[in-house]
């Protein structure tokens, strides 16, 4: 039998013995689905589509943690909602930037329908007028800003960079080991 049920839920505190799969659509985690009996494949489940990709639960060794190298790869929803980011990040042999954050980083470009990829170009101490400072000599116009494990809000933060380049940068706060950070990088993307 199968149970849809709000991505949202707290699959740990489930008092059935059940796989929980999480499913993602265009990077947006859309559903769960609890699956009991012969139906149970395993524990968890990531499914991401439209690419049809499946992760499963595996015990993996405690993955390590370090600061962001040439690559950051940013989990699909389903990835992290089916607490499967230590997974993933084995199959692509990275490591987490906190063990708290979902980041992954790696020296190797290794494209996956499981994550986005980008390239690093610069990781900075998180400091407004440094950020800003940096950004405007490198003629950066338009920023994208992602955040998890930072308060500030993507949109503020927009405003106060008053940017006038020609060039776009993607800007992702964080915490690399509990400290607030500003990586700067680029989207890279499967030709």
């Amino acid at each position: 039998m199968g149970v849809k049920v709000a991505p949202g839920i707290d699959y740990d505190a489930l008092p059935w013995d059940c796989e929980v799969e999480v499913v993602s659509l265009g990077g947006e985690v859309k559903e769960a689905v609890l699956w009991f009996g012969q139906l149970k494949q395993g524990s968890r489940t990531a499914t991401v589509l439209p690419a049809a990709a499946i992760l499963h639960f595996a015990a993996v060794p405690v993955v390590p943690v370090g600061a962001p190298l040439r690559y950051v790869y940013e989990p699909d929803g389903a990835v992290i909602r089916a607490h499967l980011v230590q997974q993933l990040a084995h199959l692509l042999d990275a490591a987490q930037i906190d063990p708290q954050i979902a980041f992954l980083t790696s020296d190797s470009l290794r494209f996956t329908p499981f994550a986005r990829v980008f390239e690093v170009i610069e990781t900075l101490p998180f400091n407004l007028k440094q950020l800003r400072s940096r950004l405007r000599s490198m003629n950066v116009g338009h920023v994208v800003v992602k955040k998890r494990g930072s308060p500030i809000d993507p949109q503020w933060l927009e405003k106060q960079l008053r940017l006038v380049g020609e060039h776009a940068m993607t800007v992702i706060l964080t915490q690399v080991v509990s400290r607030p950070v500003a990586i700067l990088c680029q989207p890279v993307t499967a030709n």
